[in-house]
């Protein structure tokens, strides 16, 4: 295989797998997911859009024009592997590191309490939150009974 062959293989294999994630904008989240489904609101005042990409619902909440939460859940209620839950959290990363939080389906972003992903095996769903938004008492559900 020539070089040029080699290196357009490799970018295209990025760009098949390039997911949105948290902190990007309306445009960069489009721009991964296609155009929103669907535009909610749950509870009153917390509006949120619904992507479909590759078999996943994909709800993103932005704050100020960026993403600060991210659900993802397979379409079908298929069960998410434990590789796409490990793909996801990669993906979120923002260069950063997960930690584990409090059980073994939760996890903190680096040592700045940066971000905050559960899985929902109830759900089967992976939560993202960003800190700015987990400060946010009244949008953000209760964790195991308690509110973060």
């Amino acid at each position: 295989m020539s070089r040029c062959a080699f290196v357009a293989a490799v970018v295209l294999a990025l760009l098949c797998e390039a997911r949105a994630a948290l902190w990007q904008s309306r445009s960069q989240i489009d721009a991964a997911y296609g155009r929103p489904v669907r535009r909610c609101e749950d509870p009153p005042g917390n509006v949120f859009w619904l992507y479909r990409h590759r078999g996943m619902d994909v709800l993103v909440t932005f704050v100020r024009g960026r993403s600060h939460r991210e659900i993802f859940y397979r379409a079908r209620s298929q069960p998410l592997r434990t590789r796409e839950v490990q793909s996801l959290l990669r993906v979120n990363s923002a260069g950063d590191v997960w930690h584990p939080y409090e059980t073994d389906r939760q996890w903190m972003l680096g040592r700045a309490d940066r971000a905050l992903a559960q899985y929902d095996a109830d759900d089967n769903s992976v939560v993202f939150y960003t800190s700015e938004y987990m400060k946010r008492p009244s949008l953000v559900p209760s964790v195991e009974g308690k509110n973060r």
